[in-house]
């Protein structure tokens, strides 16, 4: 299976255009894909990379309109990474030491 960042963020925004699966269900990013026709044949050794591409896909479109575009439109996958504390945006007090 072949994804990318640009994959992701085209998904997501087609997903924000005309979702196929309950965004509110509380869920990761990989949970709610193998629901979508395109991505069904993903299997559980893809989730942790398929995951941590799709929440950096989600920054960038945040980051792209200046609000928080995934919690308005995936509240139940904005709910779950707030239950296991991950930070949607980026911290960009830090990054220029990196």
């Amino acid at each position: 299976m072949n994804y990318s960042i640009e994959i992701l963020e085209e998904f997501i925004r087609n997903q924000i255009a005309k979702p196929t699966v309950d965004p509110t269900i509380v869920q990761t990013w990989y949970k709610y894909a193998i629901e979508c026709p395109e991505w069904g044949n993903l299997t559980y050794g893809h989730a942790r990379n398929f995951c941590f591409l799709a929440k950096e896909a989600g920054k960038n479109i945040n980051e792209e309109f200046g609000f928080d575009v995934i919690k308005m439109h995936f509240y139940g996958i904005w709910k779950h990474t707030k239950i296991k504390k991950i930070k949607w945006e980026k911290d960009h007090s830090i990054s220029h030491f990196l």
